[in-house]
Order: C-alpha cells, then structure tokens, then sequence
C-alpha cells in the first residue's frame, strides 16, 4: 500500500524539464468546429497512467529509468504523431459566453513535463487500490483541474514522465475529451508508440467531425432519444452517493466468469432470454448491477438504470474506423436497462444479464442518428441528458478489446495501466481484459462513493 508522501513541492520531487512540444511539420492555423457530441463533454479530461517496469526490478538490481522509457525519443516521436494528430497541439478556444467552444489547431503544443521522484513508485502509487493523483498527471501546473475555456485557450494534450529511483517510470497521457473518447484516445497512444518503434502508423485519424452533424429534417423540435428519467426519491442509490468518490479494482478471474455465465445458462429453462447468447460483460456487469443494488439498499420498488456507454464507429453508416473525436453513445432509445431492484435482487443473475444484452444491441446506425438529430437541434446539447439524475444509475463502459496494456514504445508493455481522473457520475465501471495473470482474466474499474466500495470484494 502506497504510504502518505510529501506534497509537490517537496525535496522528493525534482522536475528534470518541461516545455511545448509542437508537430514537426506545421501547418497553416485553422479552426476545427466541434460536433455537438463533443460539447455534451464540456470540462471533462481524459487520463491514464501507465506504468512501465525495469526487468531489473525481479533481480534486485540497480535500475535505470532511463533505459525503460528514453525521454529524447518519445519526445521526437511525439512531435512526429502530432503532425497527424493535430487537433491535440492546438488549443480549446470560447470567445463569448453565448459561443460554442472550438478547437484552434495553430500548433501551439503540447505541455510535456518530466519529472523525478526520490522514491519508490510503491511510495506513491498503490496499484492494487490507485486513487486519482494529479502529482502524476501535470495537471497541478494547468488550470484543467477547473477548466476556464475563453479567448486565451486551454491546453488540449498533456504529458508528464515520472521516474522513480527504483527504475519504475510512470506516463501519464491527459487529453480534453471534448477532442477525443477513449477509442480515439487509444488510438492517439498506439499511433505514438508504433513511430517510437520505428514503424508506420498503422491506422491514419480521419478529422471529418462534419460525419456527426444532424441531418437535414433535425431542428429545435427533434424528438428525444424516448429514456425515461430514473426514479430518485426515498432511500434510493442517488441519495447514498456523495463525496469522496474513490476507485477499487475488481479481478474477475477467467474461472470466476466461467461460472457467473454458467449460472446465467441454469435459469435458460425460464422464459427469461430465451435463445439469447450472453457474453462475459454481459454478466460481469450484471453481476456488478446486483451487488451494488444490494449493498446501496435500495427500496424494492426503486427503477435502477445500468446505461451502457458504447463505441458508436462500428454501428454507425459511413463512419471510418478511425474517426478522431467522440462517437460513443449512451442515452439513445432502448440504450438504458432498467429495472425495479426488487427484480434485480429476486431474479436469477440471467435476468439482469439479459437486460443489459439488449440494450447494448439495441445501439444502432438509426438509434445513433435519433441521438446525434436530437442533439443538434436543442439549444443546449446538455439536454440530451433528458433530466436524468446521473447519480442515480450505474455506467458500464466495455473496454475489453481497447489495447491498454499495448502501447509499447519499444521497452516493453506496461505493467498496468491506472484510470487518474474522476468522473461525475454514482457508479462508473471500466471493464478491460487484464493480461498481468492468466489469459481470461478481466478487471472492473469501479468508481464510486467510498463507502459503497468497502463492501465490494476485491476479487470476483
């Protein structure tokens, strides 16, 4: 477990460099008008930290940082991805109060930090129960904490290598995520890492945000994505979740998924799915679904949503696998799985699973083109929301096939990847396959209110 460190500013902490780091090939300013979508996402940013480790560290050796992740040669890379990820050199530009925040790609740069920490990386980092850390991220250096966009602009991409003394190095990537979801995000990193190595990028970003913009019959009158706002009276999950929100890491190893889907194949004797094939993340979260419907107490006659966050570019017509920007979907029709928590907790685990099966296959090009008409045709994009309190359901966003632990800049893997930023949501859950264990194995990010997670196993 990570022990209490001195702040910043402490004798530990030696910051080795920072300055811009621009695309080696500029071209002319321009202004890039964001998709409506992207402004649903108004002061949120995107952050991970990957950790990449010494082989020395097994052998008890004296490690170099350096030989782990080379500063010169991720920052000469860096400035040749930015050529085609220009967007994340420019800057995030409101010039009045009644504007629309758009991106102005003049190649100003990237904020690159490169620190040390006289330490051990277990000093700070507990990776079996990280908490969000803006030490790692730069962000203690920028006003993103609290992101004032106006004239004079806001920085778009950060980075911040830490070096610890036992050779441990720790890359922190932080993007707005108006520019980019966590697809485009990944994409962004794989594209670095690939010219690091040496090689050609394997998948060119497509920067036509034009793709989302509403159709000709979309105006003020849309009709709404048809979701129905989630019940939060009484003694329902909303009123249970309230500051500090905390993470907890949840293994679901591969003979613990194996027998929440066999359990869900019991109950095929009901009428409940019937000939539904269901997947592992369909039951992990519906497993997640139930114990936190549990563990919160929730009345019996309570509606809980599970709203399934979904990677739109493959189910939307005409959208390039590698469209740089947001196309991830979650409150279109028939995306939200409801149900009382009476149900939940009654029924066996299939009922949940199946719930969460057909919502999730129920986003499609003509669900996804209701929401994207909807948003273009409302005055403010936030009421795509539909008045739905966001403390009172659970989102479940399946990252099973995302390369996290991938992004290999020519040293190696990395030994675990770190979520380093905080939601506004009661309960966020991250589902990514794991590879530090067994092949199977998958874990559950959780975000939630501290209390809540005491009660969650750490293994599943």
């Amino acid at each position: 477990m990570a022990q209490p460190v001195a702040p910043l500013l402490s004798s530990k902490w030696t910051t080795v460099s920072s300055r811009l780091v621009k695309a080696d090939e500029c071209k002319d300013p321009e202004w890039m008008e964001l998709a409506k979508i992207d402004q649903l996402l108004l002061g949120n940013f995107s952050s991970h930290v990957f950790l990449y480790k010494p082989k020395c560290e097994l052998s008890n050796e004296n490690c170099d940082a350096s030989e782990v992740l080379p500063i010169d040669k991720l920052i000469r890379s860096l400035e040749k991805v930015l050529v085609h990820f220009y967007p994340l050199a420019g800057r995030l530009i409101k010039n009045g109060p009644q504007e629309f925040v758009r991106v102005f790609c003049n190649n100003q740069g990237a904020e690159w930090y490169h620190k040390r920490y006289d330490g051990a990386a277990s000093e700070i980092i507990d990776e079996d129960n990280f908490q969000p850390d803006e030490r790692l991220s730069g962000y203690s250096h920028l006003k993103v904490r609290s992101p004032v966009y106006d004239s004079s602009g806001l920085t778009a991409l950060v980075v911040q290598v830490t070096e610890f003394q036992c050779g441990t190095v720790a890359l922190s990537v932080s993007y707005s995520h108006m520019l980019a979801d966590g697809f485009s995000g990944l994409h962004f990193l794989q594209s670095w890492a690939e010219i690091c190595r040496g090689e050609p990028i394997s998948l060119l970003p497509v920067h036509a945000r034009w793709i989302l913009k509403a159709g000709k019959e979309a105006s003020a009158t849309a009709e709404a994505p048809k979701t129905r706002p989630v019940s939060h009276g009484g003694n329902t999950m909303s009123q249970r979740y309230r500051p500090p929100l905390a993470y907890k890491t949840l293994r679901y190893s591969r003979r613990k998924l194996e027998e929440l889907k066999a359990q869900a194949r019991d109950s095929e004797q009901s009428d409940i799915g019937r000939g539904k094939v269901l997947s592992t993340a369909d039951c992990a979260c519906a497993h997640l679904w139930r114990n936190v419907t549990r563990i919160a107490g929730v009345e019996h006659d309570k509606e809980i949503a599970y709203v399934n966050i979904v990677n739109g570019r493959s189910r939307l017509e005409n959208c390039p696998p590698g469209y740089f920007g947001n196309c991830i979907y979650s409150t279109t029709r028939g995306t939200v799985a409801e149900a009382k928590a009476g149900d939940l907790l009654s029924q066996p685990l299939r009922f949940a699973a199946t719930a969460i099966h057909d919502s999730h296959r129920s986003i499609d090009n003509a669900a996804i083109r209701r929401t994207i008409d909807f948003c273009q045709g409302t005055e403010f994009a936030q009421d795509m929301l539909g008045g739905r309190d966001m403390k009172s359901v659970l989102l479940g966003s399946w990252q099973i096939r995302f390369p996290f632990y991938e992004i290999d800049f020519g040293s190696g893997r990395p030994a675990n990847v770190l979520r380093n930023v905080r939601s506004r949501v009661g309960v966020l859950a991250h589902l990514h396959a794991y590879p530090g264990r067994s092949p199977g194995d998958v874990i559950m990010v959780v975000e939630a209110d501290s209390s809540l997670l005491e009660h969650l196993g750490d293994e599943l």
